[in-house]
């Protein structure tokens, strides 16, 4: 809700662009997510329906936090201090902890 907010903040009026800038990665990564990532589990006829259902979510919550996200560095406007905290927080969050 709060990059929602960010948006809305930065960006008077509508900006055709940067949604469309959004909808092409979002579409993109959301049919390679669902393809790799969300069908398996949902084919799989051994979890049950809250396991399928939570191995479905959290990609998808995934895909629509890059839409929120490429929407506020793509869109116009005076850009917040939070922003550069957001931009620096997406470029961290692919990489898996040093643990693994």
């Amino acid at each position: 809700m709060a990059l929602l907010r960010l948006v809305r903040a930065r960006s008077q009026g509508r900006d055709v662009p940067a949604l469309l800038d959004a909808l092409v990665v979002t579409i993109g990564l959301g049919v390679v997510s669902w393809q790799f990532l969300m069908v398996p589990y949902a084919r799989d006829p051994s979890l049950s329906m809250d396991q399928r259902l939570t191995s479905i979510v959290l990609p998808l919550t995934d895909v629509v936090l890059l839409a929120v996200l490429v929407r506020l560095w793509s869109g116009g406007g005076q850009r917040p201090t939070g922003c550069s905290g957001c931009r620096s927080w997406f470029c961290w969050w692919p990489t898996p902890p040093s643990g693994w």
